[in-house]
Formats: structure tokens, C-alpha cells, sequence
């Protein structure tokens, strides 16, 4: 998304967007942040938003950052956490983060790598290689792309049961997996405004081009009611769908 569309959800940010630290079953941050943690240490949030997990990464490390380029979710972050002494926020572009070269012992990214502009990801994740220091880490949640084939694959499964016409199937996994808003070779997505989602192989892929070593990618799963609400497939019964948690180090 652009920055004039994020300033329009952020006064009503969980209603509009699946929040991983509000909405998935089971994420691993906050149990792996409890390790990397320290007084001593420095943790920037990359695309904080409105702000909602800085007093926990307060606690948990010497001195915290938030940036975000929407000024108006800066400003409700800044309100939300103005009792918190070692948190500060900017309102600063993932892709120009030089002013904070080799200052930080991790970096987290909470779905907000979402530009529709390849060359911007891949700076995007070079920069943040830039501002870790040596042995530095760097946690990201990414929207999932394998997501929307694992849901078009359930439909095909369900489809067939009733009906043996392919063409038939594909036209019913059209209705809910739309064209206009699925760029499956891109790997983005149109809902309201472009966003980038990855896959595994991807990910992998595009970290190691930036300088990244000892990559780890695992899921974070959401119920199938959070997704509907989230206006995606509805499939109670099925494995739920999920979002990828990366960890990894410079």
C-alpha cells in the first residue's frame, strides 16, 4: 500500500488489517525477542503502525525505535507509548534507513514489507542488512502467496467431489480467487491497493541476495474466522492458513 492508504486505516488500523500479534494462534516473537533481549541492546520496529508492541520491546531491550512512513500512524504510536523513557519513533521510508547504519542489535517487520515494487523490496532488504550490526537478526512476519493456491486448491478438491467439468471448477475457484487481484507470478496482490506477499522459495531467495545467513522460515497460522473476516475463503476443517515468520542474521 501507498502512504495515502495506510493514512486511511490508521485510525481504524485492526478493523481494516489481520494483525499477526492480535489475530494468529500461535506466533513465536515475543518468545524469541525474550532471548535476544538485553539492556545493553537496540531493536528498531519497521513499520511499527499505531505503536502496539513497543511497550513489551521496551522491557525487553535497552533502547527501542519505531519507524513508519505514515505520519498519522507515527503520531498515534508517539500518543500511545508518550510514558515510555528508552522508545523513540520517526516517520522515515524502508528504503532510505542510512542514518541508522551498523546501530542495531535486531530489526523486526511485522507485515509492513508490502511494497508492489520489486526493486523497492530488494532495497528494502538490503537497507535493513545495512543497520544490523555484525551478527545483528532480523524477524519478519511476510504475507504468505502459497496461501491463495493452498485455498483455490481446496476448492478444486471440494468442487470435484460434485462436479467432473474442469472448466466448471475453474470458474467456481475464480469467484473467490479473483484474477484482478492475484498476481501470481509477481507475487502480489490487489485488495484495495497493491501489496507484495511471498513465497517460501522466495524469501529465501531474496535474503540471501541482501547478505542474510542462517535463514529460518516457519508459519504463523490463522484461524479460518479471521480470515473470512479479513474478507479471504472461509474453509472451517482444513489446516488453517498462515503467514511466514523468517529469522535470520547479517
Amino acid at each position: 500500500m501507498k502512504v495515502r492508504e495506510w493514512e486511511k486505516v490508521s485510525d481504524d488500523y485492526y478493523t481494516e488489517i489481520l494483525s499477526p500479534i492480535k489475530n494468529s494462534q500461535e506466533n513465536p516473537l515475543m518468545k524469541d525477542l525474550d532471548v535476544l533481549g538485553g539492556k545493553n541492546k537496540k531493536i528498531i520496529d519497521l513499520g511499527c503502525g499505531l505503536g502496539e508492541i513497543e511497550k513489551d520491546l521496551s522491557k525487553q531491550f535497552g533502547e527501542v525505535v519505531g519507524i513508519d512512513f505514515s505520519k498519522k500512524m507515527v503520531e498515534s504510536a508517539k500518543k500511545r507509548n508518550k510514558s515510555l523513557n528508552n522508545v523513540e519513533f520517526y516517520v522515515k521510508d524502508m528504503t532510505n534507513l542510512q542514518s541508522f547504519d551498523n546501530k542495531f542489535d535486531v530489526a523486526i517487520a511485522i507485515n509492513s514489507i508490502l511494497s508492489g515494487n520489486l526493486n523497492e523490496i530488494n532495497k528494502i532488504f538490503k537497507e535493513i542488512h545495512k543497520i544490523l550490526r555484525k551478527d545483528g537478526k532480523f524477524i519478519a512476519i511476510l504475507p504468505s502467496m502459497e496461501v491463495f493456491i493452498y485455498q483455490s486448491l481446496i476448492i478444486a478438491d471440494k468442487e470435484s467431489k460434485k462436479n467432473k467439468n474442469q472448466e466448471k471448477i475453474r470458474r467456481k475457484i475464480r469467484e473467490l480467487i479473483m484474477k484482478q487481484e492475484h498476481d501470481f507470478l509477481l507475487g502480489i496482490t490487489n485488495f484495495e491497493g497493491k501489496q507484495k506477499h511471498y513465497y517460501q522459495f522466495e524469501i529465501l531467495w531474496r535474503l540471501k541476495k541482501a547478505g542474510f545467513k542462517s535463514i529460518r522460515i516457519k508459519r504463523v497460522f490463522y484461524s479460518w474466522e479471521e480470515f473470512e473476516e479479513a474478507g479471504q475463503g472461509y474453509f472451517p476443517g482444513e489446516d488453517p492458513p498462515w503467514d511466514w515468520y523468517v529469522i535470520c542474521e547479517k
